[in-house]
């Protein structure tokens, strides 16, 4: 009897570990990474009770990664209750407006819920040197954009036609001929742009919007384009809504954009990913990357490996260290990512959003006040 006892609460404690995900035993510890930047105080013990937000510029871009490509409104302009008529007629604008009852973060825009017809913002295709000489643009080339506040959050709204529903980032899959791993696949996005600090006149960015923050060393040798802000006092507040990395979760992968010194790096080298000025907000992110390492394996694999061939999503709690002994089928596959719920200024922007077959439609929901000195602050001036 006492035996059965420790079975059943065995099986009850396995159980519990598969639902919900238990904490395996501790890995070695990895290499120390680079110091991070200090953040701006953010902004507390505002009472919003009645007040606009102030309005601002910011940036948008649209990646059709069926088509690879990624076309933007370099500057944009979010006014609130009424259009701004101090900006330039050239520049869109989007009007958000007070609500009494908040959407549904549900990717599902019910009748009723949201005000308006959104505006539509014209993309045009964001150059991206080298990468796409050749090939004919294959992107979003308008958006609809929608926005509602209340004294707590502002929401938004967007949708845009993309026939193909492209979410299985990295997808890694194995070749038995060759007895290798390759990935394939990539993921529709969306990008905010939002200044922070640095930009005291009225034009985000001196009227160039992202564009300001896309550069590219034609020095180096390896021809890789990087963003970052151009001057040490800027700070931009980036949020990228993730087909495959962030939406199955419920979030955006909220970042920033810090400055980097050029002259610091030695022109002729091959710079590392860390020269990108492009940083996650402090906490946990919501994925997890399952590269192939240099000895030819991922990472990683499904706890149902070899042969699962999981899909997307998959979560970290399905995650176990790659066997390098399993045996695999030709064209067996493993996810190239591994979904978690982020922590910290990181889990921000709740945002979920749903493929009709035709197109996108994305509801987006932030707090107006985070507090957080890495992201932008919907308050009065």
């Amino acid at each position: 009897m006492f035996v059965k006892k420790l079975s059943i609460i065995g099986f009850i404690g396995i159980s519990l570990c598969l639902f919900y995900g238990c904490e395996g035993p501790e890995g070695p510890a990895g290499i120390a990474g680079q110091d991070g930047v200090d953040g701006v105080d953010g902004v507390d013990g505002i009472d919003l009770t009645g007040l606009s937000p102030a309005g601002t510029y910011f940036s948008l871009a649209v990646n059709n990664n069926a088509g690879d490509m990624q076309f933007g409104s370099f500057v944009n302009y979010l006014s609130f209750d009424t259009m701004n008529t101090g900006v330039f007629s050239t520049v869109p604008q989007i009007v958000s407006v007070k609500t009494e009852t908040p959407p549904e973060i549900d990717g599902i825009s019910a009748t009723g819920e949201w005000s308006g017809s959104g505006t539509t913002v014209t993309l045009e295709r964001i150059e991206d040197y080298e990468k796409y000489d050749g090939i004919s643009p294959v992107g979003v080339t308008s958006v609809s954009v929608s926005s509602m506040y209340d004294e707590t959050y502002i929401y938004f709204k967007l949708s845009w036609s993309d026939a193909d529903e492209s979410d299985e980032k990295d997808k890694l899959a194995y070749d038995g001929s060759s007895d290798s791993w390759s990935k394939s696949g990539n993921e529709d996005r969306f990008y905010f742009m939002f200044p922070i600090t640095g930009y005291s006149g009225t034009d985000f960015a001196d009227g160039n919007g992202c564009a300001a923050f896309c550069h590219y060393d034609e020095s180096s040798a390896n021809g890789k384009g990087y963003m970052f802000t151009e001057f040490s006092d800027q700070l931009v507040d980036t949020w990228q809504w993730k087909a495959s990395r962030a939406n199955p979760v419920g979030y955006i992968h909220d970042k920033h954009l810090i400055y980097q010194d050029v002259a610091a790096f030695d022109a002729s080298a091959d710079k590392p990913k860390s020269f990108s000025g492009r940083k996650g907000d402090q906490g946990l992110d919501t994925y997890v990357e399952n590269k192939i390492q240099s000895d030819g394996f991922p990472l990683y694999m499904h706890a149902k490996d070899p042969d699962a061939s999981a899909g997307y999503p998959s979560f970290v709690w399905d995650m176990v260290p790659f066997d390098t002994s399993a045996s695999f089928s030709d064209a067996a596959t493993i996810p190239g990512v591994f979904l978690r719920y982020p922590t910290g200024s990181g889990s921000d922007v709740v945002a979920y959003g749903k493929h009709n077959g035709s197109g996108w439609l994305v509801e987006v929901r932030r707090a107006r006040n985070t507090g957080n000195g890495d992201d932008h602050q919907f308050v009065s001036e």
